[in-house]
């Protein structure tokens, strides 16, 4: 709040057309260049032609090079062919003759363009103009500021005439107008602006000298008129200085409709110090194609402001507090005491949660069985044998005269008992085994969004009236505040308007953008895969000592010894236990007996060597055509055979068997043949195996020792496996749950803005964003034209660093240890592009400053203003604690209003003409028929925000407020007019 009490209510823009600054205006403010084309009005300057060239050198190359196609670089041409103009200065007279000697206190003292071994002056200083009347000119300067001060016109005008050595009038005038002498100085002047004004494209350079000639010269001309307008008006001219007045009269507004008698509107010219102060700080108005060069043909920006806005406050003072309507009433009757107490609470409280629970069991029963089986099998046999023999007998020789025969008959009755006995045992183990697995897999997610608003309020109020004389009615009343408000105008400011697209668009992608980074999306978990079991062995590498080591790890193999890869066996048989298979007083032909032997653990293994001990005896010997025959059998194999005439075989000997015999179980039959002519008697016979272990029998032993290491490994790690397969089916369902949040997950929600502060400031800089890009065509979808969004101020630098760290080492030695050390890292440092940021940073401060971008006021049109397809999608934005932003949100174009910061109106325009930032300093004004009415309806405005002029008559208002004020009380209201007045008259009152 000011000190007069007054806070700015709101503010707010008039825009309207800047108005015309009318002739007067423009023939005192602003200095034209109206020599070069004489038919045009001096206020337009815009040439019909181009006939610049006839009289300065620096426009008419300006206008050829402007007018031709340009090259790839049409401002290297162009600065080549301006350095001519530019006296020539060098260090080394041998590669430059044709420059002047240069040294160090001229190098110091001026401001140079250096081109290879040259140094181009610029001409900056009045003395660099070739003029006759430029040396004058300087030394005028002097007494013209003085005169602005001091103001005395007879004193100026007569030292004025002892500079120039001669009458104004005839310094300026001649018979046919201007003198040539000061037509050149005008020339030269507005060639050196020209010249310089294109050279800042280049070097820094410095208008100052320049354009105080040239007003110099202007306010000169002005004293030049009035000398002779009073001369004339007086009586005292003669003929010839009527006539020349009547001819200059046309260019001066006051004197176009005088009668020559009375004065004239405006004169004199100079009336006084601010007079001349108008004249001294008159701009120069350039043509605009020296600020646009190439440009001037395709503008960089043809934006152009829709006129002036009148910044206007409204002011307001609390000027007194007013008891107003009643707000309740407390009626306490006689005798009566009551007791009022009131309590407020007030307590909002939102809680979600989530919880997810995912069981499962699984059951896996395995049984087996121990059991011990006996298995006995006996078999009798009675054989009963009735033999009826008959016989005949053959011999023959050689010849058939030697044939003998003979026949025979005979009877034989033979009983034979067999008894065989079978006894097979075997043992099996059964077990019963049952496993429940239960797995359960409690997935729990809370999410508690607590929103707590507790208000408690607690007021008592105890009214006695037990010794009063009556009833007591408590009126309360509510108090207004009543304000006067007042309209206060600010100056005036340059106004442009924009039509933005989609003012949300790139703010909406960011945001959706920047949410899809970070959100965290699930991924489908990968299924796990079982842990197989690895043994570390084959079972072509199962031998006896891998067998040792595996008995003691494994339960299943700790009865289970690697076979005999050979083995002997002496053959028993199982009745008799007997080792020896004997048998006498036969007597029989045709012979045969069978023994039920049994090998332990034979499966498997194979006969290589049959060694065989004792005899067999006939009763008879036969002959060799008809011999004795005898056969071992085992198994039903051939594992021996004798034949021969004598009656005694002795059988002792070994070798393998007669064919291959492997054995497939333990029982192995044995059976002894005899036939032959002659009865057997008895026989005697030991029999001893040698066995071998078969290949495939081996193979299979292999193969069971490495089934039951993997079945015993397989079943350790079944519970690895179960547990990780339970996870992974809990991880799915948490997979599929994520996913259906996220399908849920709506656009507005994530575009949603926060607070109602925080939204404008969004607003505010997207909308800004958009101004950018119609005032320097940054960010758009072109990008080959940017000039600063592509240019990247920050690079890097590499760094090496040092950092120090705790560090574990000799984590899988017998030594561990820990401790702080350093560690060389090469790391990137993020670093200004000083190149860069020289050449980016002034065009952002000129964006950043030159406008009032705080004060920017917009309007967001509906959402059909976009393209149709995108009719739905803006439709479904929406903000539902704050319109402004879903109007924002929704919006199809925008609408913005936005003022120029007083001060930086030229340099806006120059920039918007030619793409450049003014560097400072003042500067001539670019002659386009807009420019120069906007610069003059602003050139008088300031930005005074504690004054500004006070506009129509104050009104009061009236606002109603929660404050109660009890009727009829002792303390009166405020009187904020009377404490103000008092604390003003305090301020003022001295010591």
């Amino acid at each position: 709040m000011a000190e007069d009490g007054q806070t700015p209510l709101f503010d707010f823009m008039m825009v309207r057309a800047p108005a015309s600054p009318g002739d007067a205006v423009l023939a005192r403010h602003y200095i034209f260049n109206d020599f070069l084309m004489p038919d045009q009005p001096m206020k337009t300057n815009v040439p019909k032609k181009p006939g610049l060239a006839d009289v300065s050198a620096v426009a008419g190359l300006v206008f050829k090079l402007v007018s031709a196609a340009p090259g790839d670089d049409p401002y290297a041409d162009l600065l080549a062919e301006l350095v001519r103009f530019m006296p020539a200065w060098t260090f080394d007279r041998q590669a430059a003759p044709d420059a002047q000697q240069l040294t160090l206190e001229v190098l110091e003292h001026n401001r140079f363009l250096r081109r290879d071994v040259r140094y181009h002056l610029i001409p900056e200083q009045l003395t660099d103009v070739a003029a006759d009347l430029v040396p004058a000119l300087v030394r005028a300067l002097d007494a013209l500021d003085a005169g602005r001060t001091r103001f005395d016109r007879g004193r100026l005008v007569a030292r004025l005439e002892k500079i120039f050595n001669g009458a104004l009038v005839a310094v300026v005038f001649d018979q046919g107008g201007h003198q040539q002498a000061y037509r050149q100085a005008r020339w030269a002047l507005f060639d050196a602006l020209y010249l310089l004004f294109v050279l800042r494209r280049w070097v820094p350079v410095n208008l100052e000298r320049i354009l105080a000639g040239l007003r110099g010269l202007h306010a000169i001309e002005a004293l030049a008129v009035d000398q002779l307008y009073a001369r004339v008006l007086a009586g005292k001219a003669a003929p010839a200085e009527v006539f020349l007045l009547g001819r200059i009269a046309p260019r001066y507004p006051g004197l176009r409709d005088w009668d020559g008698r009375s004065p004239a509107a405006g004169f004199p010219l100079v009336a006084d110090g601010a007079d001349l102060a108008e004249l001294l700080a008159a701009t120069p108005v350039i043509h605009p194609i020296f600020a646009r060069l190439h440009r001037y043909l395709r503008p960089f920006n043809d934006i152009k402001p829709i006129g002036v806005g009148d910044l206007k406050v409204v002011r307001q003072t609390l000027t007194a507090y007013r008891p107003g309507e009643i707000s309740h009433i407390h009626n306490v009757l006689k005798g009566e005491t009551r007791l009022r107490d009131h309590r407020k609470l007030e307590k909002v409280e939102d809680v979600f949660s989530f919880t997810g629970t995912e069981s499962a069991e699984r059951t896996s029963e395995s049984q087996s069985t121990e059991r011990f089986e006996v298995k006995q099998e006996a078999e009798g046999v009675v054989r009963t044998t009735l033999g009826v023999t008959a016989n005949a007998n053959l011999s023959y020789s050689n010849d058939a005269a030697h044939i003998t025969a003979s026949a025979g008959a005979g009877f034989a009755y033979n009983r034979n008992t067999e008894d065989h006995t079978k006894l097979a045992q075997s043992f099996a183990r059964d077990v019963v085994a049952k496993a429940v697995s239960r797995i359960e897999s409690r997935a729990t997610t809370t999410r508690s969004v607590t929103r707590l608003t507790e208000t408690e309020e607690t007021n008592s109020q105890n009214f006695n009236n037990v010794k009063g004389d009556g009833h007591i009615s408590g009126m309360y009343r509510w108090i207004d505040k009543e304000y006067t408000a007042q309209l206060y105008n600010y100056g005036k400011r340059l106004m442009f308007e924009f039509q933005v697209p989609e003012p949300a668009a790139f703010w909406i992608a960011a945001r959706l953008e920047s949410h899809t980074v970070e959100l965290d999306v699930p991924q489908l978990p990968a299924k796990p895969k079982p842990d197989r079991p690895e043994l570390g062995f084959t079972w072509q590498q199962v031998d006896e000592p891998l067998l040792v080591k595996l008995r003691g790890r494994y339960e299943g193999l700790r009865d289970v010894t690697f076979p005999a890869r050979t083995r002997v066996v002496v053959l028993r048989d199982v009745d008799s236990r007997e080792r020896q298979f004997a048998e006498q007083g036969i007597d029989k032909p045709n012979y045969s007996h069978s023994y039920n032997c049994q090998v332990d653990r034979a499966a498997g293994y194979e006969i290589t060597e049959v060694v065989r001990t004792g005899y067999a005896e006939f009763y008879h010997r036969a002959s060799e055509a008809n011999p004795n025959r005898l056969g071992i059998y085992l198994n039903d194999r051939l594992i021996h055979s004798d034949a021969g005439y004598p009656y005694t075989y002795d059988l002792n000997g070994n070798g393998p068997p007669a064919e291959p015999i492997v054995f497939s179980e333990d029982d192995l039959p044995l059976r002894f043949d005899f036939s032959g002519p002659q009865h057997i008697n008895l026989y005697r016979l030991q029999l001893t195996l040698h066995l071998g272990l078969t290949a495939e029998a081996l193979q299979r032993f292999q193969l069971m020792v490495h089934g039951v290491v993997l079945a015993a490994e397989e079943k350790r790690l079944e519970a690895a496996n179960q547990e990780r397969e339970a996870a992974y089916r809990s991880a799915v369902e948490e997979y599929h749950g994520r996913l259906a949040e996220l399908e849920h997950l709506l656009v507005r929600d994530v575009i949603r803005g926060g607070a109602e502060a925080a939204n404008r400031a969004v607003m505010d800089e997207e909308v800004k964003k958009h101004c950018l890009t119609m005032l320097t065509k940054e960010f758009d979808t072109v990008p080959g034209d940017d000039r600063l969004a592509d240019r990247d101020a920050m690079g890097r630098v590499e760094v090496r660093t040092r950092p120090t760290r705790f560090e574990i080492t000799g984590i899988d030695t017998d030594r561990t240890a820990a401790g702080f050390v350093p560690a060389d890292r090469q790391v990137w440092y993020p670093a200004a592009d000083l190149e860069a940021a020289r050449d980016k940073g002034p065009a952002v401060q000129f964006l950043e400053q030159s406008f009032e971008w705080s004060r920017m006021s917009y309007l967001f049109y509906p959402y059909f203003w976009a393209a149709r397809p995108r009719w739905l999608e803006l439709m479904s934005r929406s903000d539902e604690a704050d319109p402004n932003f879903t109007a924002f949100l929704r919006s199809g174009m925008a609408r913005v209003l936005l003022a120029v910061t007083p001060g930086y109106e030229g340099a806006v325009l120059h920039y918007l003409a030619t793409g450049d930032v003014w560097n400072g300093g003042p500067s001539p004004v670019i002659g386009d028929p807009l420019f120069v009415p906007l610069h003059a309806e602003i050139r008088e405005q300031t930005d005074d925000r504690l004054g500004g002029t006070a506009e129509g008559e104050p009104w009061t208002y009236v606002v109603p407020t929660s404050l109660v004020y009890l009727h009829g009380s002792q303390d009166q209201l405020p009187d904020l007019v009377a404490e103000r007045a008092a604390r003003a008259g305090s301020a003022a009152a001295p010591g």
